[in-house]
């Protein structure tokens, strides 16, 4: 992908906080890997031994004396950060005007800000708040009372049920939920199944990452909270009064039971999942695939199912691979004993 427009060395120097070593000037169209590289793209890296296989001839963004004599660099303390920042100043494009495209349809009681950009097919119910800033890029649904935070940016086909706040500088991506009831059924009288009706709302803290088909259904009687700087991977379900602390990890296919908590700083890996009303301690880790059917301490790493003590885990699990050496062992020791006592 190409940059939005050509930088110099310099200009990625100044994005990055970094140092210029070789031509300030020097022209480039983008930003590319060392596995696949291309002409006149700058070079990130940040495992030396990939430096290896870049020319001298082409520019790169590394750790400071780590690029040989004579290649043009931008030298940085932390190239994966700097990434970070090369990329929004060169990838991501300006702020999109205000306004409401026409054909949105917008209540006249909504309150949308004239610096808030509301795109082609969208719906905004009444008693909404869209902020300053805000893109709704196109087809999105945001029901009565939602409140959507400044700087916000929200993908096509989101659908925001009523009483979904969305904090400030989140970003939601395509095909996302926030507030569809959760899955709260009775038994009833000669086995029917009855759906309790949940009257609660959404809460996504600011700086939070959605990704793609994210799920966060609403509270039965309060919120359910994704807490502030929490990244959230692609197919991932929150149930009903869960509350995700800040900072926390989700990855793809992790599905949290309602009234689960995970604390701060928590990563859950891969398909990971956490039951009813169980709570994964601050800072702690899932394996992919664990599931947590119980509390997990404080810093705790666990894996399998029923989650328990990783460490522990691997050890049973490397007996388990000996088992068929043991068994013949074992074989062997009974037919040694068997020929003694005959």
């Amino acid at each position: 992908m190409k940059a939005k427009k050509p930088f110099s060395l310099g200009d990625a120097a100044r994005m990055t906080q970094g140092a210029v070593r070789g031509d300030v000037d020097r022209q480039f169209r983008g930003v590319c890997s060392p596995g696949r590289l291309r002409e006149d793209f700058l070079v990130a890296v940040w495992d030396r031994r990939c430096l290896e296989d870049v020319p001298p001839s082409w520019g790169v963004m590394t750790f400071p004396s780590w690029a040989p004599e004579g290649q043009d660099a931008v030298e940085v303390e932390d190239p994966r950060h700097a990434l970070v920042l090369l990329l929004q100043g060169v990838y991501e494009a300006p702020p999109r005007a205000g306004g409401i495209h026409p054909s949105a349809v917008v209540s006249p009681e909504a309150q949308v800000s004239p610096q808030a950009w509301v795109g082609p097919g969208c719906v905004v119910e009444e008693g909404a708040v869209v902020e300053e800033g805000a893109m709704l890029e196109g087809q999105i649904f945001v029901g009565r009372d939602v409140h959507i935070g400044s700087q916000v940016w929200i993908a096509p086909q989101v659908v925001l049920y009523p009483r979904t706040t969305v904090g400030a500088r989140t970003r939601i991506h395509s095909g996302t939920v926030l507030g569809a009831d959760g899955f709260g059924v009775l038994l009833g009288d000669e086995g029917a199944r009855e759906a309790i009706p949940h009257v609660g709302g959404v809460l996504i803290e600011e700086d939070v990452v959605l990704g793609a088909h994210v799920t966060v259904d609403r509270g039965t009687l309060d919120v359910t909270r994704v807490g502030a700087g929490t990244k959230v991977d692609d197919h991932v379900h929150v149930g009903h009064n869960a509350d995700i602390g800040r900072r926390c990890v989700l990855v793809a296919y992790v599905g949290i039971a309602g009234s689960a908590v995970v604390e701060d700083g928590s990563i859950l890996a891969a398909r990971s999942g956490v039951a009813p009303h169980v709570r994964i301690g601050q800072g702690a880790q899932l394996a992919a695939m664990a599931g947590a059917t119980r509390d997990v301490p404080p810093g705790g790493v666990v894996s399998g199912f029923p989650a328990w003590d990783h460490k522990k885990a691997l050890r049973v699990e490397s007996l388990m691979r000996r088992l068929p050496e043991l068994f013949e062992r074992l074989k062997r020791l009974e037919k040694g004993r068997s020929g003694e006592s005959s």
